[in-house]
């Protein structure tokens, strides 16, 4: 099988070059650094948060009220806390 011996040692040297080509590189090249950050526009940011609080404001006055949830859903307050756990 002179064909296979012939194909293993050479995908065995290319493997081996690949290794020695990165340890090359982690060992001699110096990287340089610099600052990560990026400045970010904080009015969508702001207005999401302001509608966020809007939201939570509304459903937590209709649950007050005993009404309905801003998605439609009920939201009657006359349930006990801890109902529906099961009774010993």
């Amino acid at each position: 099988m002179p064909t296979l011996t012939r194909f293993l040692v050479r995908v065995g040297l290319a493997l081996a070059a690949g290794f020695l080509v990165m340890l090359a590189l982690a060992t001699l090249v110096v990287p340089w650094s610099r600052p990560m950050t990026a400045p970010a526009d904080l009015a969508p940011l702001k207005a999401a948060l302001a509608a966020a609080r809007a939201e939570r404001d509304a459903a937590a006055a209709a649950i007050e009220s005993g009404g309905t949830d801003p998605d439609g859903s009920s939201v009657g307050g006359s349930a006990a806390p801890g109902a529906g756990a099961p009774s010993p």
